[in-house]
């Protein structure tokens, strides 16, 4: 077995857990603030008028990318990628993933870092900081939760990138 298929067995677990803990996160977050959300009123479904879209990106990029990792590894396990045309359309699949991962982890940390600002009401605190330090609260989010899932995304995305480059190693030995 060539180095390069041991290390592409390697980063497909890795890559799987990763999106898996930061699909997690964000799910139980936008569970949570969508529970909160219809308390008062059920009637408007804030994923109906597309309030946690950028949440929802990024559980669809995580999710599609566990079965990307998972049908990468099932083509590392039966050598598909060492031959010339299976190694350049897993390089293409895992750099387009990489770049998806790339675009919905950002929008996720754009929307944690509004959360992490002054909102002004009661002098200089931010969203973050009024829920945590909220009492008797009905719903358990947090801006950690956020905070773990955009970590587990950039590392994620950065593990595909090393990916990429094995794929593309491969590609490159099958020529």
């Amino acid at each position: 077995m060539g180095r390069l298929k041991i290390v592409s067995i390697i980063l497909k677990p890795v890559e799987i857990a990763l999106l898996v803990v930061g699909m997690g996160f964000v799910a139980y977050f936008t569970k949570e603030l969508h529970d909160e959300a219809t308390k008062d009123d059920p009637l408007i479904d804030p994923y109906d008028l597309g309030t946690f879209g950028r949440y929802e990106f990024f559980l669809y990029t995580a999710s599609v990318g566990v079965g990307i990792a998972v049908l990468g590894l099932v083509c590392a396990l039966t050598e598909i990628p060492e031959k010339k045309y299976g190694a350049l359309a897993m390089f293409v699949v895992q750099a387009i993933w990489t770049m998806q991962l790339l675009v919905s982890t950002a929008l996720v940390a754009k929307t944690l870092t509004t959360y992490q600002t002054d909102i002004g009401l009661v002098g200089k605190i931010s969203r973050c900081d009024l829920w945590d330090k909220a009492e008797n609260r009905d719903y358990e989010y947090t801006c950690g939760q956020l905070t773990s899932g955009v970590v587990c995304g950039f590392i994620a995305m950065t593990v595909f990138a090393v990916d990429i480059l094995v794929s593309f190693l491969s590609y490159t030995k099958a020529s």
